[in-house]
């Protein structure tokens, strides 16, 4: 058979023809890093208090904690060829590579390679979302070096819970029989959760065709989900096209937070050069047999995006309020979620000695729990109507009908109530060694609260 990009003539095998070494050729190194900067805080408060004369005792607790959560993760890979790399068994079994004595990783001209255009370039006509451009031939077109992508994707949360509890308990000391201690007890939680991610959203479609007599925009919020690209680029003696030197956003309304920074040659190798950076780590680092083997280099995710207009739209100002292709403040999707759980119980603690030295002890109790759950999320209302044009033997034919599309917060809210009823009895045959109990009681699991909310 034949296998791709291999010197068949530089194949080695053993006696048992296993492949041992080898050289492949048209290799290209690629890089490709993720820096990712969390911060988390918390606050809490805590108070209570005990009351206590003679068999009464009362204890009261009350508690509160914030906390906020943000998260943004940065990505970026440059790639280039280097050409051939022989490849040999060592003998714990692992693969080694010989790079080509041509191939230096601090060298940024491995990765800005300019190259002619492949193919023309069609018109684009206007839209809403796209200026007009007219067609450029291959020689029309200036010499770039491949997009290299940079990502920017960030996610905020904040929660909150407050709870409070008050329990008596009355201990009767032997002045009534049977029954020796009553406790009842009432407490309040509220927990409230709310996240942001990238957001972005359609507030109201476009209606019509774009051009035309009564077209109205769509009013769209753009995304934080940034997904932008860097580049060289160098005209030609016969180039009409324009490099564009510097950073343009985006024209399409949901994607203008993010663009495309191009520079020269020159100007690319210096960014490149200062954003290689040494691995903080050795490739299999301390495991026998694989001495030598070199590691990678890396890149400083946070430098690079310090150099590029994209920068100035990376951060969370966007991330709950943001402004509208119509100039108007809105704000971004948020996924709400709230929980209210109000709970009321009793218990009865009795005793009783028998005859034949045995003893009678035990609770029951019952708790009644209320929960108030509510979830928001974004939910977008499509309307359609039929036109002039409608024709019911065609009811899909273009044109025949129009859609409306409003995107709104909605939410959820359900209540429920339950009785938690519990019984423990214990008959001490020999006291403090021998005992027949008798237990059952109702529970009730809740998921937590960052499973209650909408998908």
């Amino acid at each position: 058979g034949q296998v791709v990009n291999v010197d068949p003539a530089s194949v080695v095998v053993d006696g048992n023809h296993h492949v041992t070494e080898m050289t492949l050729n048209d290799l290209s190194v690629g890089i490709d890093q993720i820096s990712t900067d969390i911060e988390s805080r918390s606050t809490y408060m805590q108070f209570g208090g005990e009351y206590r004369n003679g068999g009464l005792r009362v204890e009261f607790v009350a508690n509160h904690g914030e906390g906020t959560y943000s998260r943004n993760d940065m990505r970026s890979s440059i790639s280039g060829l280097y050409g051939s790399a022989t490849m040999k068994v060592l003998p714990s079994g692992l693969w080694s590579y010989e790079l080509p004595d041509t191939f230096d990783q601090d060298d940024p001209s491995t990765f800005v390679v300019l190259r002619p255009a492949t193919s023309n370039l069609a018109a684009v006509v206007e839209s809403i979302d796209a200026p007009a451009r007219p067609a450029y031939t291959i020689a029309q077109q200036p010499l770039t070096t491949p997009s290299f992508a940079v990502t920017y994707q960030p996610r905020m949360q904040e929660n909150s819970e407050t709870t409070y509890k008050v329990d008596l308990t009355y201990d009767f000391d032997e002045k009534i029989p049977f029954i020796t201690r009553f406790k009842v007890g009432a407490s309040n939680r509220k927990n409230e959760l709310d996240y942001w991610g990238p957001g972005g959203y359609t507030v109201k479609a476009a209606v019509g065709t774009y051009g035309q007599p009564g077209y109205e925009a769509p009013i769209v919020v753009p995304t934080l989900n940034l997904r932008g690209s860097f580049r060289g680029c160098e005209p030609t003696a016969t180039s009409t096209l324009s490099c564009n030197y510097g950073y343009v956003a985006n024209t399409a309304l949901s994607s203008r937070l993010t663009g495309v920074d191009t520079f020269t040659p020159d100007q690319l190798r210096e960014l490149i050069s200062g954003i290689l950076v040494e691995p903080d780590s050795q490739f299999f680092n301390g495991y026998e047999g694989a001495e030598g083997l070199t590691s990678w280099k890396g890149l400083d995710i946070r430098k690079l995006w310090s150099q590029l207009g994209a920068a100035q739209n990376a951060n969370y100002d966007c991330i709950k309020v943001c402004m509208g292709s119509d100039g108007k403040m809105y704000n971004q999707p948020v996924t709400h979620t709230e929980e209210k759980v109000n709970a009321l119980y009793y218990m009865v603690e009795f005793e009783q000695d028998l005859p034949f030295n045995m003893l009678f002890n035990g609770n029951l109790g019952l708790r009644m729990v209320e929960t108030d759950v509510l979830g928001s999320g974004l939910m977008t209302f499509n309307s359609i109507r039929k036109t002039s044009s409608y024709d019911p033997a065609n009811p899909n034919a273009a044109g025949g009908t129009v859609t409306y599309s409003v995107s709104r917060q909605t939410t959820f809210e359900k209540k429920t109530r339950d009785w938690l009823p519990s019984y423990n009895f214990n008959l001490w045959v020999v006291p403090d060694e021998v005992v027949v109990r008798y237990y059952t009681a109702r529970t009730i699991a809740r998921p937590p609260i960052n499973r209650l909310m909408p998908a």
